[in-house]
């Protein structure tokens, strides 16, 4: 029955969600998706919101487990953890994107907040 509604999905081009039909868009159905995203079928809300909390207790339960596993003091470990996700950030296109198509004088608010923050946990 699953492989009937999966070629029939083929057929009309709808498999992917926010795809064009193959006949419409001139490529394979999926073709702007990279394979390790490829869903055979559409996940209804409800799972996806499984699955998102599931993956929330997970990192909430393992973060009580590094936190008795880490040995560095609390400075070096905010900063180490400050770096990491700068750096993760700095790589992401989006990222950069989105910090150019914003207008300067938010840009500077942004900064003024975050040297705020950073001296409210001095």
């Amino acid at each position: 029955m699953l492989f009937a509604m999966r070629q029939e999905h083929r057929a009309q081009g709808t498999l992917y969600k926010g795809h064009a039909p193959a006949a419409a868009s001139g490529a394979q159905s999926g073709a702007r998706m990279p394979a390790f995203l490829r869903c055979e079928f559409p996940m209804q809300p409800v799972n996806k919101a499984r699955l998102q909390i599931h993956f929330c207790v997970l990192l909430w339960g393992f973060t009580a487990i590094l936190g008795k596993l880490i040995t560095l003091p609390a400075l070096p470990l905010v900063w180490w953890r400050m770096l990491l996700v700068a750096a993760a950030l700095l790589l992401m296109p989006k990222v950069w994107r989105g910090l150019f198509a914003m207008p300067a004088r938010l840009r500077w608010a942004y900064a003024g907040i975050g040297v705020l923050v950073s001296l409210h946990w001095l």
